[in-house]
This record gives structure tokens, sequence and C-alpha cells, in this order.
């Protein structure tokens, strides 16, 4: 039993190196704690079968090669649709349809695109968060560079709560929607870029409208 964990937990571990993650963007990707992750790599832990499928068809993993370090460690022929997440997932992941908001037509408000959106993506979620308001959101522009690029995905949830140092999809009063860093201090939010060539942005807690944390990331070309 040793053995197998300390063979996963190598494994587990190349994996995310060979995907340039850290644990935290790892964990972000599949919708799991960073804490989870850490368990893995230290072999504390083996993730249940579900967990291991979802893996498997998130990152294209050869199962063969997650499970027993046989072949290699990608399938040849990446799923057609990562959004959709073709695959059997089960217990702690359930499909549910997720708004897709690539910005807010004049007039409305980030609610409003979300209960009647004009696309929709069938999408695997923690069975915990089947009932909030999700959607996907494209990144747009270099300002967020590296951690993400101009056509990214991110998965946001309205219902998750936003802390400082989180990445979030922020509504602004006046009808701006943006992916940024949020920070509090005080009364102020500073919404940070990764790309040091931007200023952050400064307002006031009055002026934000809604705020969706970050929960997955989905790189241009996966979607």
């Amino acid at each position: 039993m040793c053995n197998k964990q300390n063979d996963f937990s190598f494994r587990i571990k190349r994996l995310r190196e060979t995907l340039k993650m850290t644990q935290k963007e790892f964990a972000e990707k599949i919708g799991r704690s960073h804490r989870s992750v850490q368990e893995w790599e230290s072999g504390r832990v083996i993730p249940p079968e579900n967990i291991l499928k979802f893996i498997e068809t998130v990152f294209s993993v050869n199962p063969e090669w997650l499970r027993h370090g046989k072949g290699k460690m990608f399938l040849k022929k990446k799923p057609e649709s990562n959004l959709k997440f073709l695959g059997n997932v089960e217990s702690d992941f359930v499909l549910v349809p997720v708004p897709v908001i690539s910005g807010v037509r004049a007039g409305r408000g980030l609610y409003p695109e979300i209960n009647n959106p004009e696309e929709v993506e069938m999408f695997y979620v923690p069975t915990k968060r089947a009932e909030h308001r999700m959607f996907f959101f494209k990144v747009e522009g270099d300002s967020m560079n590296p951690r993400l690029k101009d056509g990214d995905w991110v998965l946001a949830d309205l219902d998750s709560s936003v802390y400082s140092g989180d990445l979030a999809v922020v509504e602004l009063t006046n009808g701006e929607l943006m992916v940024k860093k949020f920070r509090e201090k005080g009364d102020i939010v500073i919404l940070e870029n990764y790309n040091t060539d931007y200023e952050p942005i400064v307002v006031k807690e009055s002026d934000i409208k809604n705020l969706a944390k970050v929960i997955s990331i989905l790189p241009k070309g996966e979607s």
C-alpha cells in the first residue's frame, strides 16, 4: 500500500510539474483544494476513482500511466472539448449547464446575463457547487499575463466568498467587467494585474456591483 501511494505521489507531482502549474493552480483547474493536492503529492492520500477520472479527462492523461506508471503520460488525442469534459465522472461531481459570458450587453448587468444567457456549456462541477450561480468568462488582453492569457476562459462562482488575494471576475457599477486579483485595504479595493506594465485599478467598495470567485482556469485551445 505504501509503495502504491509513493508511486502515485511521484506521478501526480510529475504531471503537475510537466504542466508547469503550482499546486494551487493545479487544484483550481480541477476544482479541488490546495490541501488535497499537497496530500496527494506527499503520499498521504490517493484520490478516489471519480477524481482520477476527472484528472485524466481535464489533462488528457493516459489512465494506465497515472494509475500504474505504464505507457506515456498523455494520450495522443485530446478530447474534442475540455469544456464539456466528456467521460463518466460520478459522486463528487455533477454535470450542470453553465452560462458562457463574453461581456455584458449595454443596459444589462451580470445577473440578467447569467439568468438568460445566449450560450451555455455542460460542465462537471463539484456537487457542493451544483446550486451555485457559476459562469464562464473569457479573458481579453494581456494585463493578467503570465497567469491568464488573452483568449483563456475562467469558471467563476458568484456564491463563493472572495477574499483578499483571490482571483475574481469583478463587475463595477459603471458596467465594466474584468478579471483581476482582488485586494482589500480598508474601504478601498485594489484590482491588481499580474502584468507589471499595467497599473492597478483602485476603486471604492461602493463601486463594485458584483464579485465572482475564479475557481478554475481553462487555457486557450482547451475550450
